[in-house]
């Protein structure tokens, strides 16, 4: 090459080939970032237009499905059956997201209670979850104290300087006895001198029972708060509680006392963490203001009396009013509506009277509150407080932008929004019109009524003249014991339904009779009918007719039936519509690689 020595020429060529030699390393490195990008990106198991379900939402979705429908087993067909389930929901949630894209008020309110709880549930498991696990010390040292029975006195007073005073009296001598039969809350134990008998570990609440069986013979427990009284214990006796069994036997019943114990404790502590970082402050005052209203607008509420009468609503919780409030007119007077019973941070929170009513309404219990004292009210306070508190300090860490908070509130989202989109667009295209229900009650006419039932009394022997006989008393009105002392006191073959016959039986429950049963009148007795070898006499004592329920009683289930007949076959088609609009991708590789049960925790 011109203007280059030989030895320059060499040099060249060498690095060329260098350059040449590296380019193949360059290329996979290149190619290994490429890849490296999306190592850590979760594999996508189904696609449906531009929704994306990853692997492990995927396998989440199923573990939940799976636990709540039995028909789905925990296998690869399982799986394959809920990727094509799930498929078809995320299809409807994409056609909903296009024909009623807005949530009507009340479902709209619905998910951001779901949310808030979602919020809630994190923000408390965060905080003391931990509290739910036993250590092994806790759970022997629990076992040693159930190997023992005390012989208790007991006695309950309303505040804890009295509780204090009488402790005192006791360990200078006094009888607890007396001391009980006087003053004491318990109407239970009071008249035999606080004495509970014998109690073992297990028999005392969580809260108190260590603090009791660390108690010597003779000692009085310090005052314990226990459903709004203050407890006293003496130790009479103490004795080897010789039904306690192994330890292994006995983990499950001490592990729950222990987590009441902790997760109660943990929960208090974190409560009052929970107002202080907020600086809720109750008013006295305006709670001793409170605390009258309260007991005269309650004065005539049912605290109980007749808790059978009120019924529960779908949770179980009871119902303490009876479909109206226990006051006439505003709940507070007008002027006092913008009174300040307790403030929190942030700058401006506040709680009014209003919003105290309201959390009093909203919280239904077995029995109302008699607020006799200012502890009820502030009670109240603190709910309606830390309810607001708990979803500010949840939002303050941020656990709504968790991804697996996330993901549970997408999918709550699909549920309801493909649940308002069936319900406000698809169901009312499917109604029958009024000749199409017609048409239909008509042809299932049986389906409308009840048919007709009889009652009758029955005799069976042997013997046909003896049959005949016992029919002549049946139809004279002769009790069936009379009959058989007459006329089958020695046939030893005599059965019979009694007086009061069958049950009410429809055509068909007796073959061998009922062609003869449905013919006769009120009162009618048959003649002797053959049953195998024996002979039968009935009196038909009771006639409930035929009834057929009219059209216009069936005509709203009735449509509701035929919408839920049509509703499959519709949505197949509408879906496979959709799925041009919205393709539908399952990547059966990756789905083939769900799990399908959580692995377990070493």
């Amino acid at each position: 090459m011109p203007g280059m020595s030989h030895s320059s020429q060499v040099s060249s060529r060498f690095d060329s080939r260098k350059q040449w030699a590296i380019w193949p390393g360059i290329l996979v490195a290149l190619l290994l970032a490429v890849l490296g990008c999306g190592a850590g990106k979760e594999p996508i198991a189904i696609r449906v237009g531009d929704t994306e379900l990853s692997l492990a939402e995927f396998e989440r979705s199923f573990w939940t499905a799976a636990k709540q429908d039995s028909s789905l087993r925990a296998d690869s067909t399982g799986i394959h059956r809920h990727a094509r389930s799930l498929a078809d929901q995320l299809l409807i949630d994409a056609i909903a997201r296009v024909e009623d894209p807005d949530l009507e008020p009340m479902r709209a309110d619905r998910m951001d209670e779901f949310r808030e709880r979602l919020y809630v549930e994190a923000l408390r498991k965060e905080m003391y979850g931990a509290a739910y696990n036993v250590g092994e010390r806790d759970l022997k040292d629990a076992w040693e104290k159930l190997g023992r029975r005390l012989r208790l006195n007991y006695l309950a007073v309303p505040t804890e300087a009295e509780a204090s005073e009488i402790r005192a009296a006791l360990q200078q001598g006094a009888i607890f006895a007396k001391i009980a039969e006087q003053r004491s809350l318990d109407e239970r134990s009071r008249a035999g001198g606080g004495d509970l008998g014998w109690i073992s570990y297990l028999d005392l609440d969580p809260l108190s029972r260590d603090d009791i069986f660390s108690l010597q013979k003779g000692e009085v427990s310090r005052p314990i708060l226990y459903a709004g009284a203050y407890q006293l214990f003496q130790v009479v006796d103490e004795q080897p509680n010789d039904g306690r069994g192994t330890l292994k036997e006995e983990t499950l019943r001490l592990t729950q006392g222990l987590q009441m114990k902790l997760v109660r404790r943990a929960k208090e502590q974190y409560e009052q963490n929970l107002l202080q970082k907020y600086n809720y402050k109750a008013d006295p005052a305006e709670v001793a203001f409170m605390t009258v209203l309260f007991r005269e607008r309650t004065r005539g509420v049912n605290r109980g009396e007749d808790l059978t009468a009120l019924g529960a609503r779908d949770d179980g919780t009871a119902v303490a009013t009876q479909g109206s409030l226990p006051w006439t007119g505003p709940p507070v007077p007008p002027a006092d509506t913008s009174r300040t019973v307790a403030t929190f941070d942030p700058p401006g929170g506040r709680v009014t009277p209003l919003l105290l009513f309201d959390q009093l309404l909203s919280h239904p219990m077995p029995t109302w509150p008699k607020f006799e004292t200012g502890a009820d009210v502030e009670e109240l306070l603190r709910e309606l407080v830390l309810e607001r508190l708990e979803i500010r300090e949840a939002l303050a860490r941020k656990i709504d932008t968790r991804p697996e908070i996330q993901r549970e509130i997408a999918e709550q989202l699909r549920d309801v929004r493909g649940r308002q989109w069936t319900r406000n667009h698809v169901r009312p295209k499917l109604r029958p019109s009024e000749e199409e229900l017609r048409a239909y009650y008509d042809s299932h006419l049986a389906e409308f009524a009840t048919a007709e039932t009889r009652r009758f009394v029955a005799i069976n022997v042997r013997d046909r003249e003896v049959a005949r006989k016992a029919g002549k008393l049946l139809a004279a009105g002769t009790p069936t014991e009379e009959i058989r002392r007459a006329v089958a006191a020695g046939d030893t073959s005599w059965a019979t339904t009694g007086d009061t016959g069958t049950p009410p039986l429809s055509y068909g429950r007796s073959p061998m009779l009922d062609d003869v049963i449905f013919s006769l009148p009120m009162n009618g007795v048959s003649e002797p009918l053959p049953v195998g070898s024996t002979w039968t006499v009935a009196k038909v004592i009771e006639i409930n007719p035929f009834v057929q329920t009219p059209f216009e009683e069936v005509k709203i289930a009735l449509q509701s039936r035929i919408v839920d007949q049509r509703l499959g076959p519709w949505m197949k088609q509408r879906l496979a519509q959709a799925r041009a609009e919205h393709p539908v991708t399952i990547d059966w590789t990756v789905v083939d690689r769900a799990r399908p049960v959580p692995a377990t925790k070493k």
